[in-house]
């Protein structure tokens, strides 16, 4: 099993990123890690590396630390440095790094091989080895995802509880073990037909050597709290899809205002979808330009729960994952249908297989 508590790596990583940026948030955004994990790995860091917190702006701790892949050069030599030629190839290096990955990152392709429907089935959070898992649910979603080849499986997040530092007590409160639990996500990848992982926050405490890198296949796409692809069919024609663990802005009176904003501020997807919530929710929207495009959340599987109650949420029973369906041979507008019911999903789906195959004939 991979060792998935933070390394020393990650933590001086987050140091010595808020050293340089100084901004906590400017720094997680770098680092591609949300706000609240990366101030964790800053309390962390400070911690095991005993740096006092009215010495951290101070540089001379910084000699004791072991070098990182993003900060090879000594600050204090390049400082005293007549010569900045290094340096500056440093930053351009880091700058060249950074944009080749953000434009790696922006949409990945998933070529379809056929101009048949398919079908995605966006799982919200399993918590899979909290008490309060739906089971029975969840295994029969992961029935339907594996019962077709034109359908499979995407997790927005939140595999396991992973509790880690000081919420570590919190596995006194469930029955699976740590060690258990991560052999319970390990099943789940491996036993589940996934295109794409989404690293939700609590994936995301694993911190560098992510567990998930390992366990996930050669074909499936896993991306940290964020990820866009873009199903291309041979006859020309694609599916965008924008979606993340959560997305920013809310709202007591629309449980799709993240999305809504992220859709008239990008506008150029056909499903934004998040989970992280702990609550469902489906709509349809046509923008001003005439783009209809699908915003949801996805419920998760997580029934007996305490997250959404405390935040005084209503606990729902349905919406634990939405199913999209894909139609490349329907009219623009009509090619994307999404579904709170799978197995309504996967009926819809295999009705328009058979309308496919008779127009075929």
């Amino acid at each position: 099993m991979a060792n998935h508590k933070l390394d020393d790596n990650t933590l001086i990583r987050a140091l010595k990123q808020y050293l340089f940026t100084g901004s906590q948030k400017q720094a997680a955004h770098e680092l591609g890690m949300p706000l609240t994990t990366f101030r964790s790995h800053i309390s962390a860091g400070k911690q095991r590396f005993n740096i006092p917190d009215d010495e951290y702006w101070n540089r001379d701790y910084m000699h004791k630390l072991p070098s990182t892949e993003m900060f090879q050069i000594d600050q204090e030599t390049l400082e005293e440095s007549e010569d900045m030629t290094e340096y500056v190839d440093h930053l351009t290096n880091r700058f060249v790094k950074y944009q080749n990955r953000r434009k790696t990152s922006k949409w990945h392709s998933v070529k379809i091989q056929k101009d048949e429907p398919i079908a995605i089935v966006w799982m919200g959070d399993p918590h899979i080895d909290d008490n309060g898992c739906d089971w029975v649910t969840l295994r029969r979603d992961i029935d339907i995802i594996n019962s077709h080849d034109n359908i499979k499986g995407a997790s927005l997040g939140d595999m396991s509880n992973n509790w880690v530092g000081r919420l570590a007590r919190l596995y006194a409160h469930q029955d699976t073990s740590e060690e258990t639990a991560w052999k319970l996500v390990e099943w789940f990848i491996k036993e589940t037909d996934f295109l794409l992982l989404v690293g939700g926050n609590h994936d995301l405490w694993s911190g560098a050597g992510d567990p998930i890198e390992y366990m996930k296949s050669e074909h499936t796409i896993y991306d940290p709290w964020e990820s866009r692809i873009s199903l291309d069919f041979p006859n020309g024609k694609s599916c965008r899809i924008y979606t993340a663990h959560d997305m920013p802005g809310h709202s007591q009176w629309n449980p799709l205002h993240a999305q809504m904003k992220k859709a008239k501020w990008q506008g150029d997807a056909d499903l934004y979808i998040a989970g992280h919530r702990h609550t469902w929710a489906l709509a349809q929207h046509e923008l001003y330009n005439g783009k209809i495009h699908w915003l949801a959340r996805a419920r998760g599987y997580k029934f007996f729960d305490t997250y959404a109650r405390d935040r005084g949420m209503d606990e729902q029973s349905y919406g634990q994952a939405i199913m999209q369906v894909i139609d490349p041979n329907a009219p623009e507008q009509n090619m994307v249908q999404c579904f709170k019911d799978i197995e309504v999903g996967r009926d819809f789906l295999l009705f328009l297989l058979d309308k496919y195959s008779d127009k075929k004939k």
